[in-house]
């Protein structure tokens, strides 16, 4: 027997015996006479069970109708009355209208930061997620929480990238920094969801724990060369490094202080994504941010003089540029987690339509300044 599954068909065959039983179904008199004989035929075990064996494909038919009609009212309930419509509020609106007028004032930064907004609230809302009858119940094992983690991560830096722009709009030479780390958390996410292996997992946690290795083994050395005194700041942070290697589940003596990257490094991550082409412009060109480095000076820290360079200590401005493509990698992210990490829920199914329409109305703006962009002025330059 093809088709359903054989837990559901044993279902459905039982709950339309319940129906039979109580009257909700009923056959007239020599109209079905078929179904009449297979329902006649069907055999349940000892516990009331159908047996599989038992039931023919009449049967199956008319339990399926039943039930799939009452399963689909059920699941449309489910998706009316789902908690994720409080948490999401109400969408921004990105239309026709909306673009013209922000091409006549010629900014889009605002809307763009409305839609980051309404962004992190969704982050917000994925990460949280939970399967069971309360959030106080709610445990995760440990691949989850790593993915739930990054998550929550990408939230707070992306908090804290509104928080700069709601107050000065002028953070943009921060806010490439943060971005850098952003895109890394949601890179990694996908990459973990994607392959699904503990390995993987495990790879991320003990890399992650090399630095306390080497601090470790540092203050090993200097408790050595002091014959065995231990200072109040060292036990301190043995102390921490022993809470993160519990947590962990493994043994301090057991991590490498000097290891290769996990999972191949963040190109090969990227690459195994699909995106290998990315790794210049995500990781690469915002690096300069987090480490300083030359091209970041003279860009947003030296202005160049006649003879030579001197300190600028102006801002760059965010604009739409630096707000919309993180959005959609995030969103990406928190997408694959909860696709990966939850069966298919009539609940979820509002959270998973707020995120496609979301990713539309981002693009919509995007494209729509990335035009407007093009085709300015020279004055507007």
């Amino acid at each position: 027997m093809n088709g359903p599954s054989r837990e559901f068909v044993i279902f459905a065959v039982k709950e339309l015996f319940k129906r039979i039983k109580d009257g909700t179904v009923h056959f007239a008199p020599n109209g079905v006479p078929q179904t009449v004989q297979q329902i006649e035929a069907v055999r349940f075990d000892d516990v009331g069970e159908p047996i599989y064996e038992t039931i023919g494909p009449l049967v199956l038919a008319l339990a399926r109708g039943v039930v799939g009609h009452d399963l689909e009212r059920q699941a449309e309930e489910r998706r009316r009355t789902s908690p994720v419509h409080e948490h999401l509020g109400e969408p921004v609106t990105v239309n026709d209208d909306v673009l013209q007028e922000c091409i006549a004032k010629k900014s889009f930064s605002p809307l763009a930061f409305e839609l980051y907004k309404e962004t992190v609230t969704v982050l917000a809302v994925c990460s949280h997620a939970y399967a069971g009858p309360s959030p106080e119940e709610c445990v995760i094992p440990r691949n989850q929480a790593i993915c739930a983690g990054l998550l929550v991560r990408i939230a707070k830096f992306m908090t804290a990238v509104a928080s700069l722009v709601s107050q000065d709009a002028d953070r943009a030479d921060v806010v490439l920094a943060i971005n850098r780390s952003i895109t890394e958390s949601a890179t990694n996410l996908r990459f973990l969801v994607l392959k699904n292996e503990d390995r993987f997992f495990d790879q991320f946690v003990l890399f992650s724990l090399a630095p306390e290795r080497e601090l470790y083994d540092v203050i090993q050395r200097n408790i050595v060369e002091r014959r065995g005194e231990v200072l109040p700041i060292e036990q301190r942070m043995l102390k921490s490094i022993e809470k993160a290697c519990r947590i962990s589940g493994v043994i301090i003596t057991d991590v490498q202080a000097k290891v290769g990257d996990w999972g191949g490094g963040l190109r090969n991550r990227l690459i195994a994504l699909g995106e290998g082409d990315q790794y210049a412009a995500q990781q690469r060109i915002q690096s300069h941010a987090v480490h300083g480095t030359w091209v970041d000076l003279v860009q947003h820290h030296l202005a160049e003089v006649e003879g030579g360079f001197q300190p600028d200590p102006t801002w760059s401005n965010v604009d739409s540029r630096l707000m919309l493509p993180i959005c959609i990698l995030v969103l990406a992210a928190a997408h694959a987690y909860v696709d990966s990490f939850f069966p298919p829920l009539p609940e979820l199914e509002p959270l998973f339509d707020r995120i496609g329409d979301l990713e539309r109305r981002i693009l919509l703006l995007d494209r729509a300044h990335e035009a407007w962009f093009n085709d300015r002025k020279p004055e507007e330059a």
